[in-house]
């Protein structure tokens, strides 16, 4: 059978709705309204599932799809992607939800953290590959998306706390099934290193303009000859950053891109009550100081930055040693000083906040680029 989104349905009405009594699958209904799902590689749908049981026609809960159909090359923002990544996108998304996350469950239950995970199907040829993941519509569950530019405290601080959570599963499976673990983490492919080379151009050409006035301060000499000799490796740099040997005590399975537009919030009398993370499709085994120096730089204001480092890591901190009372973690010490060291990780990742922006980045970019030269110059580098 060829594949289709109404065959993919199908096949999952058959597995869930179509298994209560004698019922018929008529159609997909999609929602009108889709003005606040993300852009992204993969494609997203959300709708309800129409159907006829005992002459009468029923819909199902909303259900959120994500596409995949790599049959081109396509684009993330304005990187090229080649054909083929989309797979390794959606293949890593797949296997977080039928693998590891079951294996984490076998711990302790972490939805409380995710999206509910409902069907997936996956098909393909060498030439070409199609899949879908069916998830519930959090959209009717009151979780929205964040829309202003950056996060308050309360949002980060639930945010990092969540980020903790998740990774204190890394931290439990090390110690009760180590092999299991990295086994299962060996399935994940680096999909952020595709656009690593586009990253440097891109932060290279900028710095040029925007902190051209820093290289006559004599106080940055240092810093800046650094920072120029890592963009000018920036590939190599970026494999030995987050390439950790297994006995690594920072190792777990990260996210590595817990930003906003991947992030849904729910409230209960304008006060923040929850949050669920989205879009696993990045995840794979490296420093979990990658999710929290993404949330601190991506998501906070310098301000923000500057008064409440220490409190925001100790929010993680805490998320870390909540889900599991027998953890071997890392001392916060230990964890303050691993986010410095991996701190030039963000020249990758800026790309993933401005290239999408519409307005002049010059300010927040000096911001953001002053703040790690400044952290480069306490470590005396």
């Amino acid at each position: 059978m060829e594949f289709s989104i109404e065959n993919a349905l199908r096949k999952y009405f058959a597995k869930t709705i179509g298994t209560e009594g004698k019922s018929k699958f008529l159609r997909f209904v999609q929602d009108e309204d889709t003005n606040d799902v993300p852009e992204h590689t993969l494609n997203y749908s959300r709708g309800k599932i129409c159907y006829e049981k005992d002459g009468k026609t029923y819909f199902s809960q909303n259900l959120f799809l994500k596409l995949m159909n790599d049959t081109a090359s396509a684009r993330i923002h304005e990187v090229k992607v080649p054909k083929g990544l989309q797979t390794v996108i959606f293949l890593n998304e797949l296997f977080f939800y039928t693998s590891m996350k079951p294996f984490f469950d076998s711990f302790r239950k972490m939805d409380d953290l995710l999206v509910p995970f409902n069907y997936t199907s996956i098909e393909g040829t060498f030439e070409s590959n199609f899949g879908i993941l069916i998830f519930d519509d959090m959209k009717t569950k009151e979780f929205v998306s964040w829309t202003k530019q950056y996060l308050d405290y309360d949002h980060l601080a639930l945010l990092l706390r969540k980020i903790g959570q998740f990774h204190a599963y890394s931290f439990q499976a090390k110690k009760k099934n180590p092999a299991t673990f990295f086994r299962f983490g060996e399935f994940f492919i680096d999909s952020m290193g595709a656009g690593v080379s586009f990253s440097k151009t891109w932060m290279q050409n900028h710095l040029k303009t925007t902190i051209k006035y820093l290289y006559n301060d004599s106080r940055y000499d240092l810093p800046l000859k650094t920072l120029d000799e890592i963009l000018e490796n920036l590939p190599n740099f970026y494999r030995n950053i987050t390439n950790l040997d297994n006995d690594n005590e920072m190792v777990v399975l990260a996210h590595q891109a817990c930003k906003s537009e991947n992030i849904l919030f729910r409230y209960e009398n304008d006060k923040l009550t929850d949050l669920k993370i989205l879009d696993w499709q990045t995840c794979r085994l490296t420093s979990l100081a990658t999710d929290i120096i993404t949330v601190l730089y991506l998501e906070a204001s310098q301000q923000m930055r500057e008064k409440k480092w220490d409190s925001l890591i100790d929010e993680y901190y805490a998320g870390l040693n909540q889900v599991f009372t027998d953890n071997d973690i890392p001392s916060r010490d230990a964890i303050r000083e691993e986010i410095e060291t991996r701190l030039p990780y963000l020249l990758v990742i800026l790309t993933q906040k401005f290239l999408k922006q519409k307005t002049d980045i010059t300010h927040q970019l000096t911001e953001i680029i002053k703040d790690l030269l400044q952290r480069l110059i306490n470590r005396k580098v």
